[in-house]
């Protein structure tokens, strides 16, 4: 009996040092980061430009992450998850210095943009540019945005 009491006071001992450095941590006990959002950005359903944007995060905004795969992070958002592409997000509070776009530099966009008529979601799409469009920036920028020049069109268009 005693050698028993003895075995199951170590088994008891070696569960709560295994959960003490995590190796049998439960789901309940999963590791969290907080992350800072490094630009505004897209808040989506799933890992993927291609899936629903479900909110936005703004440049300082800290999150809390659950866990991260290839190229996306997965956070804590709206009482449920959501994704962000991982390149947006900074652990800790200090974020890099914003992005400055210079008046006449000439930009390629990497996928469809909408080109609007100001700086922000709500104002009217006046084109769409096709992955692979050149545009000349003013050197205007506002919440995320910035002011091109596309052919003979000026709008706004986001700086992602």
């Amino acid at each position: 009996m005693r050698s028993i009491l003895i075995a199951a006071r170590a088994a008891a001992v070696a569960v709560a040092i295994a959960l003490m450095f995590g190796l049998l941590a439960p789901a309940a006990y999963a590791a969290t980061t907080q992350m800072t959002a490094t630009e505004n950005v897209n808040v989506r359903s799933g890992p993927s430009t291609s899936t629903k944007i479900v909110g936005g995060l703004y440049r300082g905004q800290i999150v809390t992450a659950v866990s991260s795969a290839k190229g996306w992070t997965k956070i804590k958002f709206a009482g449920g998850r959501a994704y962000v592409a991982s390149r947006y997000l900074a652990k800790g509070a200090d974020l890099p210095p914003p992005s400055r776009v210079e008046a006449g530099a000439v930009k390629v966009t990497t996928t469809d943009v909408n080109l609007r008529k100001g700086p922000g979601l709500s104002y009217a799409v006046l084109s769409v540019l096709p992955g692979g469009t050149r545009v000349t920036t003013t050197g205007k920028t506002s919440k995320g945005y910035a002011q091109v020049i596309s052919g003979s069109v000026t709008g706004w268009a986001s700086t992602q």
